[in-house]
């Protein structure tokens, strides 16, 4: 615990654990009680940051089969998100052998492939062993009910843009926990993830 105090005309300043508090030894004018509080607000934001929400992949994660493989999600605390909040969803990973590849970024109360979809993206061609594939979307909370995403993709040395369409959300229910999600469905061999984050900017 860190506590210092100092006598400002008249007045007592004490601060203990960021704590401000202010004791008058008689009267005081009302200028010498200007506190400053940008620090203690610029600690807010960065805290709220932090507690978002921040999830990394700590091991490789492969799709399995031929449906769609829920390779990372991100869980999102109850009544942690305001309007404007944006999260990064990246992934990056290698396919095993040919086929073509649709990226998807869910979110919904699940968790899982079942999750409400808000971004997709697919290969225009069958990729090759070891080709490198990914992708990074930004997912912004547009309302109290529904999010936003865009992004791009990539695919060898091709990029991908999201499937052409009309802007549109998807719903969300901030009031409980709830997810983002990465999903990935390979329609030959396996797409392995190596990195990849969902994180709060």
């Amino acid at each position: 615990m860190t506590s210092t105090s100092n006598t400002l005309a008249a007045a007592t300043l004490a601060i203990t654990n960021g704590l401000e508090t202010v004791s008058a030894a008689g009267a005081l004018a009302s200028t010498n009680l200007l506190i400053s509080t940008s620090n203690t607000l610029a600690a807010a934001t960065a805290l709220k940051q932090n507690l978002i929400a921040k999830t990394n992949l700590v091991a490789a994660t492969a799709t399995s089969g031929t449906s769609e493989t829920l390779l990372l999600s991100c869980p999102i605390p109850a009544n942690a998100v305001a309007v404007g909040d944006t999260f990064r969803v990246r992934v990056i990973g290698v396919s095993s052998s040919t086929g073509t590849l649709i990226f998807r970024v869910r979110v919904g109360a699940n968790g899982t492939t079942g999750d409400n979809q808000a971004w997709i993206s697919t290969t225009s061609a069958a990729q090759v062993a070891n080709a490198w594939a990914g992708f990074e979307v930004l997912v912004t909370v547009r309302s109290t009910t529904t999010i936003q995403a865009g992004g791009v993709a990539h695919a060898g040395a091709v990029m991908l843009p999201q499937l052409i369409g009309a802007a549109a959300t998807a719903t969300i229910a901030p009031t409980s926990n709830w997810y983002i999600d990465i999903d990935c469905t390979c329609s030959s061999g396996t797409f392995t993830a190596h990195v990849a984050t969902i994180k709060n900017e």
